[in-house]
């Protein structure tokens, strides 16, 4: 009963200890928790033939099936694609494979990059390009990669992660409260 009484009379305090470890929170979260980066590029895959050896014919967009779409996918997260892009530059992420991503915009495929690293970002979304333009390449030999949108950063999220420096502050914030009103109920208890 004299532990409630104490956090009444005391709340004031309380409150400002929450409230100063969670601010501390915040602050450690948004200043040391890094940004992760997100790079695009769009491109068309053009049916071609070939009507003499200069000369080349636009059939027009290349029809994408969904079986087509989980193939690109596969080529652009494989092992080795991974592997060509950190021989060729000094990207060492570790989950490379888990941050690209493919999506189809009714024509067009848009390549995505997300990296803690804005110009890293960009050059692996490059890499990307130029390394799944060899490959479509040696795939089908009738098919011409066009890019619409070169690699440019579209935006920057901070991963989930932010969430749990912010939680630990504020559960060592009710700890420390808790503790300065059980320290000032015993005191009161056993020293007055």
């Amino acid at each position: 009963m004299l532990l409630l009484e104490k956090i009444k009379e005391k709340k004031i305090y309380i409150v400002l200890i929450i409230l100063i470890t969670l601010i501390t929170g915040i602050i450690y979260s948004l200043k040391f928790t890094a940004k992760e980066y997100i790079s695009s590029a769009t491109i068309l895959l053009i049916k071609t033939e070939k009507i003499s050896e200069k000369e080349v014919n636009n059939l027009g967009n290349l029809e994408l099936s969904n079986n087509q779409i989980s193939i690109f996918k596969e080529i652009l997260k494989s092992d080795a694609t991974v592997q060509e892009i950190r021989k060729n530059t000094d990207i060492q992420e570790n989950n490379l494979s888990k941050d690209i991503k493919l999506t189809r915009n009714s024509d067009s495929l848009k390549i995505q990059v997300k990296c803690k690293d804005e110009n890293k970002a960009i050059e692996i979304n490059n890499k990307l390009l130029k390394i799944f333009s060899t490959k479509i390449s040696e795939l089908y030999d009738n098919v011409q990669i066009y890019t619409v949108d070169t690699s440019h950063i579209i935006g920057s999220t901070y991963p989930i992660s932010i969430l749990v420096p912010i939680l630990i502050s504020l559960i060592i914030g009710i700890c420390i409260s808790f503790g300065y009103t059980l320290i000032l109920v015993l005191k009161e208890k056993y020293y007055i």
